[in-house]
């Protein structure tokens, strides 16, 4: 009994250092150095008037019903395109275009009063300090962590004590994946606070000090988040010592925080991913049950362990 108590410890203080080292992979390629203001919060809208950050839309950015030269796509209502990663001696950059369809527009009109209040609490703990810790941390929620992880869980499916978790977690990430970027991201077309606000010198005094960063894709809902939630609540369904399991949902939650810090999403966004990436994980969890027992009765598929195959090897 003692002996599988240690093998499991061991098994799960792997995954946490996989985890980790996924994360220390993908920072390098993802974090973003944050600007360095004299005050906090108090000049916002000084600092954001005097530091134009990459990202920040300045007049004549938001445009509606225009045609774009390169390749000539029309822009409807709602449209904004914006200069990203601009050089510091031309003021030019790659021009990037957010579609703003009905539901997106619905979404910001219907909740702005409560994603607003949610933003001017979050930025109350804005400071230097803080930007480096959540520009970091927000990493965990990135595809630089979820891919690598999604490799090292098809690779535990071959071992028996983990294939629950290989299985469940797999699954999890996969279907995060195909509902948010591939579906709901593309239907309900929410442009970025930082667009949609763009014209509100409060919320971009916020975003510039945060760090101004620029994610590509729509808003609604957080991909972060929902790959945070899809990884942290298959990792506690599918884990049996729940003693260690509920701290990977945590971890997910605070990566939700981030995005609301970095104002690169409205909290309705956040909530969102909170129930995708739940979602995904609970359905990924019933996949791993009917697969454990469609092979129940299958012998040959049921017993196979690579650990067993590997010690058989090195005895031979």
């Amino acid at each position: 009994m003692r002996k599988n108590q240690n093998q499991n410890q061991k098994v799960y203080a792997l995954m946490l250092v996989m985890t980790m080292l996924c994360m220390l992979f993908a920072f390098p390629v993802s974090a973003q150095e944050a600007p360095v203001a004299d005050e906090v919060n108090t000049d916002a809208v000084l600092y954001a008037l005097e530091n134009p950050a990459d990202g920040a839309v300045t007049d004549g950015d938001e445009i509606a019903k225009e045609e774009i030269t390169d390749g000539d796509a029309a822009l409807t209502d709602g449209d904004a395109v914006i200069t990203i990663g601009a050089d510091d001696e031309t003021g030019e950059g790659e021009e990037e275009v957010f579609q703003g369809n009905a539901i997106g527009k619905w979404l910001d009109k219907t909740f702005r009063n409560l994603d607003y209040a949610v933003f001017t609490a979050v930025t109350k703990l804005h400071s230097e300090v803080m930007n480096v810790i959540v520009s970091t941390y927000t990493v965990l929620g990135d595809s630089e962590v979820a891919i690598p992880l999604l490799i090292v869980c098809v690779f535990l499916c071959f071992f028996k004590k983990t294939r629950r978790v290989g299985i469940t977690v797999a699954f999890a990430i996969v279907l995060g994946t195909l509902f948010t970027n591939v579906i709901l991201k593309n239907v309900c077309g929410r442009v970025r606070p930082y667009v949609s606000m763009a014209d509100d010198p409060v919320f971009m005094g916020w975003y510039n000090f945060a760090g101004a960063h620029t994610p590509s894709e729509n808003s609604f809902p957080s991909g972060h988040t929902t790959c945070a939630f899809e990884m942290g609540m298959a990792l506690f369904l599918s884990m049996r010592k729940k003693k260690i399991a509920w701290i990977f949902p945590v971890m997910a939650a605070g990566v939700g925080f981030t995005r609301l810090y970095l104002c690169v999403h409205y909290f309705t966004d956040v909530v969102a991913g909170v129930v995708v990436g739940t979602l995904a994980a609970v359905i990924a969890y019933s996949i791993m049950k009917a697969i454990l027992n469609a092979i129940e009765n299958k012998p040959a598929l049921r017993d196979f362990d690579l650990a067993e195959k590997i010690k058989g090897l090195k005895k031979a």
